[in-house]
């Protein structure tokens, strides 16, 4: 039976950073690293990733058009910034994958790259698994995306490695947590 690390899934605070929601979601729910000040907040990610003052820009909370910090990162120089970045591996993790870092409390990150023309992908959480009631397999997932994303939605592996997730997304890369 697992045992999910209880995370939140942060919505993300600016349309281009869902690497920063999912980072300082686990920053609130992971134990912190020797020395690390915890929890780190989005703006907090944001600046420490971009270089810039993330937290003072004005446009926090307020959407896409304007903020000179919505911009796209790659998740790991997110996770390295909350210091809980481990390895990483193409596609859908599997399921031996899966239990084995969930029920140590170790979320998994996916990357997603959505069958359209945008030239950035998309970051989501795998926060806990299941059986389904046909018997299958399934992982929870938590978008920031999603105004949902606190209640993870189940995607079965099956259906990831297809492109499936939300019908039209791909998930490209697995990122795991330490």
């Amino acid at each position: 039976m697992p045992s999910p690390l209880s995370v939140t899934m942060q919505q993300q605070e600016q349309c281009n950073w869902c690497w920063a929601a999912v980072a300082a979601s686990l920053s609130s729910a992971m134990p912190p690293p020797q020395g690390m000040q915890v929890p780190m907040s989005q703006c907090q990610v944001a600046s420490g990733v971009l270089g810039s003052n993330c937290c003072d820009d004005g446009h926090v909370l307020n959407g896409c058009p304007d903020s000179p910090c919505n911009q796209p990162a790659l998740i790991q120089s997110a996770l390295g910034k909350i210091r809980h970045r481990g390895g990483a591996s193409g596609g859908v993790p599997s399921q031996a994958t899966v239990m084995g870092h969930i029920d140590v409390g170790r979320p998994i990150v996916g990357e997603i790259h959505w069958n359209d023309d945008q030239p950035q992908n998309h970051y989501v959480l795998i926060v806990d698994y299941s059986t389904n009631n046909s018997g299958v397999f399934v992982v929870k997932i938590a978008d920031p995306a999603d105004p949902t994303g606190t209640i993870p939605q189940c995607h079965s592996l099956d259906e990831l490695n297809a492109g499936g997730y939300r019908q039209f997304g791909q998930w490209i890369g697995s990122y795991f947590t330490v």
